[in-house]
């Protein structure tokens, strides 16, 4: 067994389903390098998943953005009468919000979107300003990731930790496809954490499994690779070295089938 790689991922951070601030920014030239300048609205991104209705909050009596990542919104199906829909045309984002006589209900959507995807969604109105919603799919640029992973097809200079990094990185960019066939939820568990499964991502031969972070405790929460690894995993990475309370991260755990 290979020993354990630890990876600090933190540059290629990503947040599942969970409540964060957009920033006003001075975007740099590196995407995930922004200087914050002032905070404005709730902005939730959320991985797509054609088999589970997804839950996001939205702003009362506001205009609130919903946007897929890398691919265009062209329909979107709902209980007529309960919001009100703008779509742009040129970048495929819809502005949605909630009618007067809905304010309080819950919205229950569906979309489409232009490269064939589908997603319901639950849109659940609170009194907050205007939220911007990003949906991801697992499933971007999906052959490129399958070729490019292919034991063949890694660099072969590359060390076997190098390799798992690589994996790691892309599993973390939404770059590689879901694992199919059935399979049984691996379960992991934490004193101070809820952890979930949340997908399993393929590569080659590899897996790696996807896991959803809480911290359910009164105080912040430091994370550390090594505290996450169990037997039959290769390499461990996190979306962040820590969590403030009833914060949520991602836990990526590469493993070999």
């Amino acid at each position: 067994m290979s020993k354990l790689t630890k990876l600090s991922l933190t540059a290629f951070c990503v947040l599942f389903s969970t409540q964060v601030l957009t920033l006003e920014t001075e975007a740099r030239e590196e995407p995930n390098q922004e200087i914050a300048v002032v905070r404005e609205q709730s902005t939730q991104i959320l991985w797509m998943n054609e088999q589970k209705r997804l839950d996001a909050d939205i702003g009362m009596e506001v205009m609130n953005r919903l946007t897929v990542a890398n691919d265009r919104i062209v329909n979107v199906f709902g209980d007529d009468g309960a919001f009100v829909a703008q779509t742009d045309d040129n970048t495929g984002q819809v502005f949605i919000k909630s009618t007067p006589e809905n304010l309080q209900k819950p919205l229950s959507l569906t979309i489409i979107t232009e490269n064939g995807s589908t997603q319901d969604l639950t849109l659940n109105p609170r009194q907050t300003k205007a939220a911007t919603i990003i949906l991801k799919s697992p499933y971007k640029n999906k052959a490129t990731a399958e070729d490019a992973l292919l034991p063949g097809n890694l660099s072969t200079q590359a060390s076997l930790q190098e390799q798992e990094i690589q994996v790691l990185r892309k599993a973390v960019l939404g770059e590689l496809p879901r694992a199919g066939g059935k399979y049984v939820a691996p379960k992991r568990k934490s004193h101070f954490l809820k952890i979930k499964h949340q997908m399993r991502l393929q590569a080659g031969n590899l897996w790696v499994d996807v896991f959803e972070l809480k911290n359910i405790s009164r105080e912040p929460q430091v994370l550390l690779e090594k505290t996450f690894y169990q037997t039959g995993d290769r390499a461990i990475a996190l979306s962040g070295q820590s969590l403030a309370p009833g914060e949520q991260g991602l836990l990526y755990a590469l493993v070999e089938y």
